[in-house]
This record gives C-alpha cells, structure tokens and sequence, in this order.
C-alpha cells in the first residue's frame, strides 16, 4: 500500500521463468565435478520448496503439478517424506497448515558452502532474479575454507530440516567434567601422578559457574566402589563378554510405558499407562517408611544415627519390597530417581510431573505444564531436572521451585530425547527435527547444534568424561559426536527405532550399550572408535560393535551397568 492508501499488488509470477531458472539449475548441478555438485546440491530443497509455494500462493493448480512431477525427483532422498508431503499442498490456504513451510519461510534455510562452490553459485544468480531473491531472504550462506567434499561424505552431514547451523560454533562449551562430578574416567586418570591430578581441567566449568548442591560423602563412596569392582571383574571387550539380565514386565494392565533402574540397581521404577508407577527393589533392601512428625526428634538425634533413627522399626513380614503410586490420570512417559534414591520424579500424558517422597509413599510436589510430557530427566546432583514437551520446548526444573527456571524454544518438534550433561552446565535434546541441540543452562542459549540425522531423535546420552554424546534416530542411524572438536565422529547403521531407544555407558566410558526395539541389546566399544583416525567420519567403522544378544519378543526400556560389569535390563514382552 502506497502513501495514498491504494493498495499495490505484486507483479505476476512468470511460471515460464520459473521452470527455466530452475531447469538451468539442475543442468548446472549435473554439469559440475562431483565435490562442487554434493555442495550444490544442498540448495536444491529450500529453493524447490520456496519456488512451489510461489506457484501455489497464485493459485495456478496445473503449474504447481507440473512443477513437482518435473524436479521432485532431484532433490536428495534425505527430504523425500517432505516432498512427499508438499505433493498434496495444491491450495493457498494449505501451506499455513505444513509445519516444515512455516518453518522455511520464518527461518533461514544453513548451508556451508567453498569458496569455489560460492564463486559459481552467484555467477548464476546473477542471472536468475526469482532463485537469487530466494537466496537472499530465505538461504543463509556459511563460506568455509576446507577443501569441498564428495557426495558421500556430505551426506552424512545433510538431512536437517533446516539445514545446517552456521553460528553456533563461535560460543565456548565447557565439556569437562569436575572432580566433584565423576570420581574416576578410564585408565588414563590412573596413570596420572599426584600432581597431574591436581590440575584443573581447561575445559571444565567453574565450579561457581552455576550453583550446585552438595553431593554427600555417601553417594562419592558408592560411586567410588562401583568403579573398583567394576575394574576388577576386567573390561568389557570384544573378548570379554558381559553377562546381560533381563527383567520382564508382565501383566501391566495396559502395557509398560517406561522404565527406569537406579544408579546402585538397587530399585527400578515402572511407568504404565494406566497411570500407575510402580516400585520394586532388587536387591535385599526394603521401602523404609519415615516416622511421624510427632516421633521425630531430630535435634536430640546423634548426626551418625540419624539415617535410622528417623525410620519405623517394621517386623521382617511386613516389609515390603514394592510399592505402587498412584496420582497420575494418564501414562506415565518418563521416571528418574534421585542420585540418593529417596525421591523420585515421574512425568506424565497428563502434563504434570509429581515429586514422590518414598519414605512417605505420596507425592510432595506438582510442577505443572502447558502440555503433555515426552521425557523428563533429573541431573546428577539431584536439584536440577529438564522436562520436553509436545509444545516443543525444553524446561529446566529446580525441586525448589514450581515455576520453571530456563525454557528452551529452538527445535521445530517434539523433543523424545533429554540428557543431562555429567557436568550439569548444559542440557542436550534430540528432537523429530532431526537436529541434537545442546544448551547453556546458564545463558539460556543454544551453544550446539549437531546436523546429520535423516529422521527423528529417539535416543541420546553423553557420555561419562562429558566428551562425546551418542544419539540414534528412528531410520536406525547411530551417531557418536565429539563435542570438543565439534563434529560427527562415526555413524554406524542399527535397526529401525519408532519408540524410544535406551543408552547407557559403563562406568569408565569404554563401552556403551543400545536397546532397540527388535534386536534385544548391542554393545560398541568407544575406545576401539578413538583410537582410529580422528580427522574423518567413519561409517560402519570395524570393531565398532563388539557383542549383540537379540531377544525374540522383548523390547528394552532400560539399561544399567552393575558394579561388576553385569548388565540389567527391563524389557516388556510381546509389547
């Protein structure tokens, strides 16, 4: 609209130009070396999708067919569920309503493109004004130095919805761990001297970076020990198999949801989806019940019997080794327990998360959400926990507050899989964008964010030294990422995953178990991956997978390693 108050409608599309512009694309595309084409390429969606929407908004149906069913079928075969989606998309008021639209038309599409590769791209878009104001509003373009690659070497990093983030590698990432956050890493650590051992770790956090809760003489000795009978049952290696346990879930009454084992295995947690949580102890212990407030006299109370002297004195027959909780009105999705194993959160369909006192059998707290929750996830140190949600943020938690402290709102889906990093500075989330994205819980910022999976998220974990994360997708693409160096060190194939997929690390972080939906369990050796050449990325690399025990009908939906390198698992049969 001018200064007049008269309205000025856009010039007319000229659908000739159109097909001509980006038929000289794919000519030129065709006409390149190889290592110049697999950069180019990465530019055929975006435009593809931009110049369809172009022809759909002016209305002309029979153009915008014939526009897919000539190039649909070049664009790479990462973003075919999404063509496949824009073919049914034939009227205006339907673009509003794909989410991967809005998505590319709110936000810019990142590419990292050679110099080479940017030379020709603009001696091109000079003569082509529809694909160049496309590049210019919609396509932001990351010139980098490195040599160009192959097409299979970029596919690996292709495949985001949004392309690859370009400015997210300028902002520093503390990915060490603190002395106070892990008691012991691999042999390296013991070969260190006294006086090596007492340097601090450059890429450790402060300790003041954010505040932290003490962690109790109790819980370091417990961790402590693990470790050391964890060693002396030897390794696990591709000659020294670990012994797997496998607890099944039967007669839920509706079918497991989740599944959580404790950090000692001396208890797991069942989420159902009826709503009902479900505890039972494995080992010789028993769920202790606090005495009444009016039985406790807690300042006349020696400080070395205070842990059973705030206790009832139940008889042995009724001791009761599990429990069941009931508060939720919808399936419980996720469960995690306190490193001290006296609270425990669940995490619900029905949008709250409750905090369970198991001495008092109740919940104390109910940190309500604005939508329902996928995966909930406490951290070390017991005071922080992060929540996902169906609105596609990520919260931060502290069990003192009803009100969350940080929220996370970059990904464009759901996010199925959290972790906390060991270091407890940074939260990391896979989300049904295809993006891994890392946060700063204490600038509220997105300092990371990893691009190479083809499908959704369904599995993450870091792994102990807060050095390398593991994440897998729902095609089956298992990714281990270095997070010092900022990029994809191996990708390994695995079995389809529709549900979410459990990982978990031995105690030193040489080796990582994966359950997956059909196979049963897999172990891969981490060390093996390292000790290979660090400057590429490996796929399928040799000796990466090491054991494999497949079950016939028992999904897995936790693992943990026990003190002695011995695996327990939960699973659900026929489920």
């Amino acid at each position: 609209m001018d200064s007049n108050g008269i309205q000025i409608l856009p010039p007319p599309i000229d659908f000739n130009e159109i097909f001509q512009e980006f038929t000289k694309m794919i000519n030129l595309l065709d006409s390149m070396f190889e290592n110049t084409r697999a950069e180019f390429s990465t530019l055929l969606y975006p435009i593809f999708v931009h110049l369809y929407s172009r022809i759909v908004n002016a209305g002309e149906i029979d153009a915008a067919r014939q526009f897919m069913s000539n190039f649909s079928s070049h664009i790479p075969p990462a973003h075919f569920y999404q063509i496949d989606l824009l073919k049914h998309v034939i009227m205006p008021v339907q673009l509003n309503n794909i989410d991967f639209i809005q998505n590319l038309s709110d936000t810019q599409y990142g590419v990292r493109l050679s110099k080479t590769c940017h030379k020709q791209l603009e001696s091109f878009l000079s003569k082509n004004p529809n694909i160049q104001e496309i590049v210019r509003d919609h396509i932001q373009i990351d010139i980098i130095d490195t040599p160009n690659k192959t097409v299979p070497y970029l596919d690996v990093f292709t495949g985001g919805l949004l392309g690859q983030q370009v400015d997210d590698k300028k902002q520093k990432v503390y990915y060490g761990v603190t002395r106070d956050d892990i008691v012991i890493v691999g042999d390296k650590k013991k070969k260190k001297d006294a006086k090596d051992l007492k340097k601090k770790d450059v890429n450790a956090p402060p300790p003041d970076r954010i505040p932290l809760p003490y962690i109790s003489d109790k819980i370091l000795e417990e961790r402590r020990t693990a470790y050391r009978e964890s060693i002396k049952k030897g390794r696990i290696t591709a000659d020294n198999a670990p012994s797997v346990c496998i607890y099944n879930a039967l007669n839920t009454n509706g079918g497991l949801s989740c599944a959580t084992i404790s950090e000692t295995s001396a208890m797991m947690a069942l989420g159902l989806n009826d709503g009902r949580v479900v505890l039972q102890c494995l080992s010789e212990d028993y769920f202790k019940i606090l005495k009444p407030s009016n039985q406790l006299n807690i300042n006349e109370q020696d400080p070395d019997d205070f842990d059973t002297n705030i206790y009832e004195d139940i008889p042995l027959e009724k001791r009761e080794k599990r429990i069941t909780l009931y508060a939720h009105s919808s399936a419980v999705t996720s469960t995690s327990f306190s490193p001290d194993r006296r609270v425990l959160l669940t995490a619900s369909l029905d949008r709250n998360v409750r905090l369970w006192c198991l001495e008092m059998r109740r919940d104390l707290v109910v940190y309500r959400h604005p939508s329902a929750i996928h995966q909930m996830k406490f951290c070390n140190r017991g005071l922080y926990f992060a929540t996902s949600c169906l609105d596609q943020t990520v919260n931060v938690w502290t069990t003192e507050r009803v009100h969350p402290i940080r929220v996370f709102s970059e990904p464009f889906g759901s996010i199925l899989s959290l972790d906390y990093h060991p270091n407890n500075n940074y939260v990391i989330g896979g989300s049904e964008d295809r993006y891994v994205r890392m946060w700063d819980v204490l600038s509220s910022s997105c300092v990371r964010t990893f691009t190479g999976h083809k499908s959704g998220v369904r599995g993450i974990k870091t792994s102990p030294d807060g050095r390398h994360l593991i994440s897998i997708s729902e095609d089956g693409a298992l990714c281990v990422w270095d997070i010092g160096q900022q990029k994809l060190a191996a990708v390994q194939r695995c079995e389809y995953a529709p549900t979410k997929v459990p990982i978990e690390f031995t105690r030193d972080g040489s080796v990582f178990a994966v359950g997956t939906p059909h196979s049963g369990i897999t172990f891969f050796s981490l060390d093996s991956l390292i000790a290979g050449d660090p400057t590429e990325t490996r796929v399928d690399p040799a000796g990466f997978i090491i054991h494999r025990y497949l079950t016939k009908k028992t999904p897995i939906f936790d693992i943990q390693f026990l003190k002695k390198n011995t695996v327990m698992c939960i699973g659900a049969l026929e489920q």
